[in-house]
């Protein structure tokens, strides 16, 4: 098989669908919707405000996000298949998937808390884009039951990488607040306190 042919036969499609699952499966708009407007929001402040960066609150705060993913993931398989879903062989692959999700979150929710682990992993894990990509990716696949296979699989870390790519060139060139050229004078103009 060719690239073109994949392309046009597997990754397209694919890419596709993942996008454009909200018009099609109306009950994700309710979770994608905010998830989106945050991510927008707080993506395009720290385009503005450069100087900063997401902090241990913020981030502590963002990776509680997935957990609560979780719990609507688990609320809709639930409402589906009550207590059956253990018998339905499309979601085989599917829950692990939401509980990985769910785990993630409270793991990185404690590691955050507690500053466990390196400032950089963590504000990574737990930045806007990556907690609501992984966010919208658990609500696709169970708002949509698509099977995970390498071709959906490589379709969204494609699209994730290239909103990396985005964001980060959006950043570079989205004029920047200008509190920041009058920050090093405020920070020297401010009085220093001793703490004993």
């Amino acid at each position: 098989m060719s690239v073109v042919s994949y392309l046009n036969d597997m990754f397209f499609p694919n890419l596709v669908e993942f996008i454009t699952a909200p018009a099609n499966y109306l009950d994700m708009i309710w979770m994608t919707i905010p998830l989106v407007a945050i991510f927008l929001v707080m993506e395009f402040y720290f385009a503005r405000y450069k100087f900063e960066e997401l902090g241990w609150g913020s981030a502590t705060s963002n990776s509680l996000v997935l957990f609560f993913i979780f719990i609507d993931a688990t609320r809709h398989i639930y409402d589906l298949y009550g207590f059956d879903f253990i018998y339905q062989d499309q979601l085989a692959i599917t829950i692990p998937i939401v509980v990985f999700v769910g785990l993630m979150g409270l793991t990185l929710f404690i590691m955050n808390f507690f500053r466990e682990l390196p400032k950089r992993l963590a504000f990574f894990l737990s930045s806007p884009l990556t907690i609501n990509y992984i966010a919208y990716t658990a609500i696709f696949l169970v708002y949509t039951e698509a099977m995970l296979d390498i071709h959906l699989f490589l379709a969204i870390l494609i699209l994730y990488l290239f909103l990396v790519l985005l964001f980060w060139l959006i950043k570079e060139l989205f004029p920047e607040a200008k509190i920041a050229e009058n920050l090093p004078k405020l920070k020297k103009s401010l009085p220093k306190i001793k703490l004993d």
